[in-house]
């Protein structure tokens, strides 16, 4: 595969900048002379943004005039109002892949920069949690973050737990609707889960080499997309809503919550763990823990502070899990996951 530039020219993002000031014609004389260009570079850095979905109107007595941005996660759009130092700055946009894992962790060892985002409109194979498969249709958020260290490799686990806090946080913000953090790092709408993080670490000597921050955001497609089998324990955010969430927005949002988060982290973990207990979550509630060597059930008893969670078996032991999948139990006796 032919890793693509990570990069958005300058011209056409010049450009585009200049179009988004007031909606007003700009003629391609006035962008030449204020952006140091020839009338020729100004017409085909339009003509890009036209191929990148962009609604130009252009006239040759008055210039061109931005009617409309495209719903795409796009370098431009991402770079647009995004308020981080490093993460979504440099942007590899695929229409459709089969997961952003595999082509991050590529160019992660190619050496993308720390904070590069990899971005899709639809995954074709992408998997979750205990290798299961995650439906990622046209309209959601599927994304991998590239994170460098340094870190230690002893808070690896936390950098999925700000993940998720920055998802949930990013969700309220964006949409007002009421996030609750499964853990580690699920985040549940009305019962329902509509975001699922994935990580993988790379480490050399006990300390993290760079990690593959994996998100999937149900954001703008219908609950009759998913998979029949988790249709009743899953949702997307527009059927939640009522209408379609802002997608870049809460992409951006997210970058933002995410990589505070994890230069909190970086410093000194309790912060982020406190995050997540501040957030309405899985403690107190009775679970279902599903893991490799097997299954328990018991209470959720406590975030510890390394991400572990200390699960009240039925039969009155303390067990500390760090990894598997924790599906809440209700009172009554149906599960959900």
């Amino acid at each position: 595969m032919q890793l693509p530039e990570l990069t958005f020219p300058s011209t056409p993002r010049a450009i585009l900048d200049a179009l988004d000031r007031d909606g007003a014609f700009v003629s391609g004389e006035t962008l030449a002379a204020d952006l140091g260009l020839s009338r020729a570079a100004v017409s085909k850095a339009v003509a890009r943004l036209r191929d990148l979905g962009y609604v130009i109107e252009s006239s040759t007595r008055v210039g061109h005039r931005l009617v409309a941005r495209p719903d795409r996660l796009i370098a431009p759009e991402v770079l647009h109002g995004l308020a981080t130092g490093h993460f979504g700055h440099h942007v590899a946009h695929f229409e459709s892949v089969p997961s952003t894992q595999p082509v991050a962790r590529q160019l992660a060892e190619a050496g993308a920069p720390h904070g590069t985002l990899v971005v899709a409109e639809q995954q074709l194979a992408a998997r979750g949690r205990l290798g299961r498969s995650y439906s990622s249709p046209r309209g959601g958020i599927w994304a991998t973050v590239i994170v460098h260290g340094p870190l230690p490799a002893g808070r690896a686990p936390l950098v999925g737990l700000a993940a998720g806090v920055a998802a949930a946080r990013a969700i309220m913000e964006t949409t007002a609707l009421p996030a609750v953090l499964k853990w580690p790092n699920d985040v549940f709408v009305n019962d329902r889960k509509v975001v699922g993080i994935l990580t993988e670490l790379a480490s050399e000597e006990q300390a993290v080499h760079y990690l593959l921050v994996g998100s999937g955001i149900n954001a703008n497609f219908g609950r009759e997309q998913l998979p029949a089998e988790v249709q009743d324990t899953a949702s997307t955010l527009r059927h939640e809503l009522g209408v379609e969430v802002p997608r870049v927005r809460l992409l951006q949002a997210y970058l933002r919550e995410f990589e505070a988060l994890f230069e909190q982290l970086r410093l000194d973990p309790a912060p982020v763990v406190d995050a997540w207990r501040a957030l309405p979550n899985t403690i107190g509630r009775r679970i279902r823990a599903q893991l490799w060597e097997g299954d328990l059930q018991g209470i959720a008893a406590a975030l510890l502070d390394d991400g572990a969670l200390l699960v009240r078996t039925d039969s009155g032991d303390e067990v500390r899990i760090t990894t598997g999948d924790v599906i809440h139990v209700p009172i009554a006796s149906k599960e959900t996951a």
